[in-house]
């Protein structure tokens, strides 16, 4: 660890934000109750488990290709840590706890190798928000995505590409797949999502 992490940590602890632990913003205790996602859903409002990413029968009119996320929205912890996120006291540095916790999914349903060949681009938050928060929490969690998964971040030339649209909370609105439908129309191959966790 560098010297000035070392000092940081010494001054200011990171501890656990739901039982205040000093470990990390997420203790190993906590994370066993976390219940991280061990399948794979589809996009439907009332998803189904399916065998490999992607979309079932009935979510087939969907833009984007499939969803990855975390864990459900309901669990009180995933919320505290998004609420810690994105919201007062902006705790920037989660955003290495949470791509964590989603690189555990992936090991947990054995889809590491999605990764490859991928591009990683965080959903736009708008500049009011970002200028209350201090940073822009779904570019953070990308950066982090990007070191643990070894997979760039892209900003234009789109055209053959195979995206993965980086959002902190996937809540089943119109807006990603929107913007999925503007990426394929660009020449985009595939777009697909990755969230933290899922509201519906």
């Amino acid at each position: 660890m560098e010297k000035g992490k070392i000092i940081l940590n010494t001054l200011f602890p990171k501890l656990c934000l739901n039982c205040g632990k000093e470990e990390d913003y997420l203790c190993e205790d906590c994370k066993s109750c976390l219940d991280i996602s061990e399948n794979i859903f589809c996009l439907c409002d009332n998803p189904k488990i399916i065998k490999e990413p992607g979309k079932c029968n009935s979510c087939q009119n969907k833009n984007l290709d499939g969803l990855f996320f975390a864990v459900p929205y309901q669990n009180k912890i995933a919320k505290k840590l998004v609420d810690q996120f994105e919201n007062e006291p902006y705790i920037k540095s989660i955003s290495g706890t949470l791509a964590n916790v989603i690189s555990d999914h992936f090991q947990l349903i054995d889809k590491l190798n999605f990764w490859k060949d991928k591009f990683l681009l965080p959903v736009e938050v708008e500049e009011k928000n970002i200028k209350e928060i201090g940073y822009d929490p779904n570019k953070e969690l990308a950066q982090e995505l990007s070191k643990t998964f070894k997979v760039k971040l892209i900003k234009k030339r789109f055209k053959d590409k195979k995206i993965v649209l980086i959002k902190t909370i996937y809540d089943n609105k119109s807006e990603l797949d929107e913007l999925a439908r503007t990426l394929k129309n660009k020449g985009s191959k595939e777009v697909w999502a990755t969230s933290f966790a899922r509201k519906s």
